[in-house]
């Protein structure tokens, strides 16, 4: 499961990771967040199943995909 956040805080971190451990049918959760506060740009992930995702890690992700050709087409 991906929860994209434009901009979050520890606190809305916590309560969605909450949620998604009372889901079923999903075990991997990405908490994708452009804009953290400063709480969340410190948090380091939990083992396991949850992902903290800030912009430059997923920008990163991109690159090292072989992404970058697809994302750009994307944009015209």
């Amino acid at each position: 499961m991906v929860q994209v956040k434009s901009q979050s805080d520890l606190a809305s971190y916590e309560e969605d990771c909450k949620e998604f451990e009372a889901m079923k049918g999903y075990d991997k959760f990405f908490y994708v967040v452009h804009s953290p506060d400063e709480s969340l740009k410190t948090l380091r992930n939990r083992e396991g199943h949850i992902k903290v995702m800030l912009a430059d890690n997923l920008a990163q992700v991109v690159i090292d995909s072989g992404l970058v050709r697809w994302l750009v087409s994307k944009l015209g």
